[in-house]
């Protein structure tokens, strides 16, 4: 039996990605379908732009982050969990996604923060 997918922006799962693609999603930023979620599944998911912890995605979706440079809800970090995290742009390292997001990143082209690498 496939292992099931899950939307990264409401937390539903879906036995495949095809039964998943099409049907939008009341939480998806961009007013689009679901998205895949591509990370591993674990007992705490970590927002990437602020580092709050939640036990499920759907839970993590229903909440306002104010580190997010979109202005949206939090989204979360789909790489692996580290002892180090690594901006993506410009290499500086932190021990947690949330004093990742505290700093500014004058290499980011997207927003002001720090980005973790996958």
């Amino acid at each position: 039996m496939a292992d099931k997918v899950f939307c990264k922006w409401c937390g539903s799962s879906y036995n495949s990605v095809s039964s998943m693609s099409g049907y939008s999603c009341s939480k998806n930023p961009d007013g689009k379908n679901h998205e895949i979620y591509d990370g591993p599944e674990r007992n705490k998911y970590y927002c990437k732009w602020c580092g709050s912890s939640y036990n499920s995605l759907s839970s993590m979706s229903g909440y306002s982050c104010n580190k997010n440079p979109h202005g949206k809800n939090h989204e979360p970090y789909e790489g692996s969990e580290k002892s180090s995290y690594t901006c993506k742009y410009c290499g500086s390292s932190y021990n947690s996604l949330s004093s990742m997001s505290g700093y500014s990143c004058n290499k980011n082209p997207h927003g002001k923060n720090h980005e973790p690498a996958r």
